[in-house]
């Protein structure tokens, strides 16, 4: 099966992204995001359950959970929304 490996799909533009992704019906998705101030989960309330959709709650940071996520999923794509948009946060 095809995967997508979707980071930051909590946010706003990513989730908004991860609802049409799954819309499309193309494959499996898998969301990581690690839920901070900017990742809401309530954007993904009308994601119907799915055997396609995965949500990993983590950060894109810790490098043995994607490592492992792409050696299980073997995404065909890979698509980042994750970010800190807070200055402070970034230093």
């Amino acid at each position: 099966m095809k995967a997508c490996l979707i980071t930051g799909g909590a946010g706003f533009i990513g989730s908004s992204f991860v609802l049409a992704m799954h819309e499309c019906r193309q494959g499996q998705i898998i969301n990581l995001d690690l839920l901070t101030y900017a990742g809401n989960p309530l954007n993904l309330q009308t994601l119907p359950s799915s055997p396609d959709y995965r949500f990993v709650r983590g950060d894109i940071g810790d490098r043995g959970l994607v490592r492992n996520l792409l050696e299980t999923c073997h995404p065909l794509a890979v698509v980042n929304f994750a970010a800190e948009s807070h200055v402070d946060r970034s230093i």
